[in-house]
């Protein structure tokens, strides 16, 4: 049910022209990150949603 809610919501973003990036990590548990802090999966986790920050922060608002 959780995934469901998190593509739907992630498609109605898209709808209204809002940046977005859906990224499903199949086998891990919601808060996985906590949990195995120093595992590649996190390391690779937190580094898409650096990149994606530093992607929001740097562009123009109208070329998005």
């Amino acid at each position: 049910m959780f995934y469901a809610e998190d593509v739907a919501y992630a498609l109605s973003l898209i709808r209204d022209h809002v940046p977005t990036e859906l990224i499903v990590r199949p086998g891990v548990v919601h808060g996985f990150e906590p949990l195995a802090p120093s595992s590649a999966l996190t390391e690779r986790s937190i580094a898409d949603r650096i990149a994606y920050f530093r992607w929001i922060l740097a562009s123009d608002p109208a070329d998005r």
